[in-house]
């Protein structure tokens, strides 16, 4: 990863510093002293697809100064990446670039996105139109339960399988210590649909509510005992492209064995809670 960065804007520190709270390897680089060339310019807007219009810092005093809000719409695109180059402060920053995207500009739900961090009060209620929910924070884990009473439409899952309905149920249990993470899904009967598990890097609690930085690798589980290891690509890419260490990965390895092995001697810790005593104090 690169990060483009004007080191006395208060946007790139912060997002400096999220890029840093979480390990992440990145190259770092002043777009003062270096400041991206026109080559590198039309590279991104062909390979990311972006607007030339986008790397405008059109908050910027040289924007204004030079008065381009009249003017840009007038020049060809040629002459935009010329100028472009010429100055780094007419460029939008911090300018973030993975293997297979482009940020521009700093939004911090765009960059929990890239860490894998998972907040429970919002996964899985994209469909939701209405719903209850409520966190339980126990001794040893963090408890989120979630009661989907009507959504856009039904969330397939594994071989064609309803996970989610108007009436079922989503129960999202996090350790405070350890490296995996359950969710449960449960039909309208409280009975289970799914099991799945979240290799992770580490849980916590912001304002009262869970958590956790996945590390990629997921483990899904029917009731019939099918068991699926799924994202094993997206961990090694992330590896070869130093999104996570050395230690991480091999954390995830060594964790989504586990699970495995748990599963087989039926000795997972997570899928023995009762998950129906915290439904039903919802």
């Amino acid at each position: 990863m690169e990060f483009i960065e004007y080191p006395k804007c208060s946007t790139c520190k912060k997002a400096k510093k999220h890029l840093e709270d979480n390990h992440f390897t990145f190259k770092d680089r002043n777009i003062i002293e270096a400041t991206p060339t026109k080559e590198e310019l039309k590279s991104w807007i062909k390979k990311y697809n972006i607007p030339i219009k986008k790397l405008f810092n059109t908050s910027g005093l040289k924007y204004r100064e030079l008065g381009l809000k009249e003017k840009l719409d007038s020049m060809t695109e040629e002459k935009k990446i010329t100028l472009l180059s010429s100055d780094g402060m007419l460029i939008k920053r911090p300018i973030l670039i993975t293997k297979n995207k482009i940020y521009i500009g700093y939004k911090e739900k765009e960059y929990n996105a890239i860490m894998k961090k998972k907040i429970t009060t919002e996964t899985y209620l994209r469909e939701a139109i209405d719903y209850k929910m409520k966190v339980f924070i126990e001794k040893e884990y963090y408890i989120c339960v979630k009661k989907l009473i009507h959504l856009t439409e039904k969330f397939v899952i594994t071989d064609g399988i309803i996970g989610m309905d108007d009436g079922y149920y989503v129960v999202e249990i996090i350790p405070k210590s350890g490296h995996q993470a359950l969710r449960i899904f449960l039909d309208d009967k409280k009975n289970v649909v799914e099991y799945y598990f979240d290799v992770i890097k580490e849980s916590g609690i912001e304002n009262g509510i869970p958590y956790f930085l996945d590390l990629y690798l997921d483990i899904t589980l029917l009731p019939s005992g099918k068991v699926k290891v799924l994202d094993e690509e997206e961990l090694e890419d992330a590896y070869k492209e130093k999104v996570i260490t050395k230690e991480e990965y091999d954390l995830a390895k060594q964790t989504k064995d586990e699970i495995l092995d748990e599963i087989k001697n039926k000795t997972n810790n997570l899928m023995s809670l009762d998950v129906e005593k915290y439904i039903n104090m919802l």
